[in-house]
């Protein structure tokens, strides 16, 4: 499997396990790979490091419930992963702006109503997608098929 392959592997393994303790360490011995090797090949594939990813992942999708739900902010923050309430508002506020008690009051006044998390594929699987797409493109046009060629050492 390409590297590629791996990385978008990963991501569905990620999205399914966000409620998850997923530190580094666990998600590249899941991966096969050293987490040095591991972070800097999910950042080639993406543009975000991998603890980037996955926090920025787990803050939309509690977005995303405390739009739409009444569960309790701390049932959304240890649903999505985070250890305390404390920890989560205090990423939440970093993200969005504001404490995940007023995005939830203002989730209804916002313009389109249901936050964008919730109506499409996190924005980041759409960027590997694209990135594998033109580093097929690339290697398309800098490898011809045809013209392989391996050099030896």
């Amino acid at each position: 499997m390409s590297h590629a392959g791996i990385v978008q592997d990963l991501i569905a393994w990620i999205e399914a396990n966000l409620e998850q303790p997923l530190d580094i360490d666990h998600v590249a011995e899941r991966a096969g790979f050293s987490k040095w090797y591991l972070q800097r090949m999910f950042k080639h594939h993406t543009g975000y490091p991998l603890a980037n990813y996955i926090r920025r992942r787990r803050l939309s999708e509690s977005a995303c419930r405390l739009a739409t739900g009444n569960e309790a902010i701390l049932s959304v923050a240890l649903a999505v992963g985070f250890d305390s309430q404390q920890s989560f508002s205090r990423s939440f506020k970093r993200e969005y702006g504001e404490s995940p008690g007023m995005y939830r009051r203002m989730a209804g006044k916002r313009q389109g109503g249901i936050p964008p998390c919730c109506a499409r594929p996190p924005q980041p699987m759409q960027e590997v997608e694209q990135g594998v797409q033109q580093a097929r493109v690339r290697l398309h046009h800098a490898f011809p098929p045809g013209e392989a060629r391996v050099e030896e050492r």
